[in-house]
C-alpha cells in the first residue's frame, strides 16, 4: 500500500481537528468538553486539560460543579447564553494558559463603567467630582471587589493553579475573579451593558 502524501496527512489532521471542535460545541451540558478533550464527570464537575505549568502530582483542577453554576447564576440574577464565560471567569492566571486574565481586563471597565453611572445617578447634584469618586471606589476598589467576591461564594468557587494547591484565595485574586465574572457577564450579553448595570443595582445597591 502506497503511503499517505503530505497533502492526505494534512487533510487528515484538519479532519481530525474539526472532529473535535465540533464535538465540544455539540456535547450536552451534562458531557460539556473543554480544550484538550476533558469532559464533566458523572456528578456534574468538570476536570480542566492539562495546565501548560502542570498542577502538583500531574493532578487536574476541578471546576465548580453545574449546580455551582446554577446558584452563581441565580445570584447574579442572569443566566448566561455561554456556560463557558462563566467558568472561564473563575479560573485564575496560575492554572495556565486558559484562564480569566482577559475577562479581567475587560470587567474591570465594565465594573467602572456601571457604577460610574449609577453613582452619578444616586448622588445629588451638589455632589461634588471627590464625593462622586468617592462613592465609586467604595464600589469598584480591590477591596471592595474582594468582599462583593465572597457574597457571591466565589471563594470556594476560584480554580487555583501551581503554587497554590491547597491555599485559600487572596483578596486580589477574589477581586480579579469578581470583575471577571462582570467581564463574563458583559461578553455573553454581546458588550450590551444595561443588563449587567441592573444586574449590579440589585446586588449591590448604590446609595446617595
Amino acid at each position: 500500500m502506497q503511503a499517505p502524501t503530505v497533502r492526505q496527512r494534512a487533510a487528515a489532521g484538519l479532519l481530525a481537528a474539526a472532529t473535535l471542535l465540533l464535538a465540544c460545541f455539540s456535547a450536552p451540558a451534562s458531557a460539556a468538553r473543554l480544550p484538550g478533550g476533558s469532559q464533566a464527570d458523572g456528578a456534574g464537575a468538570v476536570a480542566l486539560p492539562t495546565a501548560a505549568a502542570p498542577l502538583a502530582a500531574g493532578t487536574l483542577a476541578v471546576l465548580p460543579s453545574d449546580a455551582d453554576m446554577q446558584n452563581l447564576e441565580a445570584t447574579l440574577g442572569y443566566q448566561f447564553l455561554n456556560k463557558w464565560l462563566l467558568r472561564e471567569a473563575l479560573i485564575h492566571p496560575s492554572y495556565g494558559e486558559f484562564n480569566n486574565a482577559r475577562l479581567t481586563w475587560i470587567g474591570d471597565a465594565v465594573l467602572g463603567s456601571i457604577v460610574s453611572d449609577l453613582v452619578f445617578q444616586a448622588l445629588p447634584p451638589s455632589a461634588t467630582t471627590a464625593d462622586l469618586h468617592n462613592a465609586r471606589m467604595a464600589h469598584v476598589s480591590r477591596a471592595s471587589c474582594a468582599v462583593h467576591a465572597r457574597s457571591l461564594n466565589l471563594q470556594h468557587m476560584l480554580v487555583l493553579g501551581k503554587g497554590y494547591e491547597g491555599t485559600e484565595p487572596t483578596p486580589h485574586m477574589l477581586a480579579e475573579a469578581f470583575e471577571a465574572v462582570w467581564g463574563a457577564i458583559h461578553v455573553d450579553l454581546g458588550f450590551k451593558i444595561d443588563v449587567a448595570k441592573k444586574s449590579y443595582a440589585l446586588l449591590f445597591p448604590v446609595e446617595g
